[in-house]
């Protein structure tokens, strides 16, 4: 019959983990030795737990893209076509790919919140305090402004088009008056309609995810032309 457990069996124990679960809670109730070790193991893994991973914010996106965006390798690959053409060629166009692929998924993300604040805006009551959405407005205006001229850098006409649109209407929604009267913010709304900006802002950041979704895939460039 055995008569101790050892240090790793008793670890697995802790974290709910190993075989014979219940036998060995069995023998800690009446076994005191074991029962000393594990209480000294279980303070030693409390005090070292790893802590909780905090949740990522709005903006978490943007910051990725702001860190890495002057680190990726250029996608001009003159320097070393002269030594090494055809790897140089490779090399650079994953880079583009790569660069590419962060840029429209962090495109994607900033557009579904954008997506938000236009809602709520459409649906705000008359006479109504869209004080909120204005800070909200306000926070995604440097980051459109920032991925607009990102996307036309990248060749993206099609979302640069969209995020520019988008900026417009944020930039209204901003310098609105916090309590906006019934007739200004049916004005803000005809002109979200009239631009069609909901629907772009929604078909756009479909599209992205799709490409997005499409591993090993060469990620190809948007046509020039504006979503209607």
């Amino acid at each position: 019959m055995r008569q101790h457990y050892t240090d790793d069996e008793l670890t697995l124990y802790y974290y709910g983990e190993g075989r014979r679960r219940a036998t060995i809670e069995k023998h800690l109730e009446t076994c005191a030795s074991c029962a000393s070790l594990y209480r000294e193991i279980a303070g030693t893994l409390a005090i070292v737990a790893a802590p909780e991973v905090p949740e990522r914010g709005d903006q978490y996106g943007l910051e990725v893209w702001q860190r890495i965006r002057h680190k990726l390798p250029e996608r001009d690959a003159r320097s070393d076509a002269t030594t090494a053409p055809a790897a140089a060629i490779a090399s650079s166009a994953r880079a583009a790919g790569d660069s590419r692929r962060i840029l429209l998924t962090s495109v994607a993300d900033h557009l579904d919140r954008s997506e938000r604040v236009l809602t709520d805006v459409m649906n705000a009551p008359d006479r109504g305090d869209i004080s909120t959405e204005q800070r909200w407005a306000e926070d995604l205006l440097d980051a459109s402004r920032l991925y607009r001229q990102d996307a036309m850098d990248a060749g993206e006409q099609s979302v640069a088009a969209v995020l520019d649109d988008l900026e417009r209407s944020l930039l209204e929604i901003v310098h609105s008056p916090s309590k906006v009267s019934t007739a200004d913010l049916d004005d803000i709304r005809r002109r979200i309609d009239a631009a069609t900006l909901l629907f772009k802002v929604r078909v756009m950041s479909d599209e992205l995810r799709k490409r997005d979704d499409a591993p090993g895939v060469a990620v190809p460039r948007t046509t020039t032309r504006k979503i209607s």
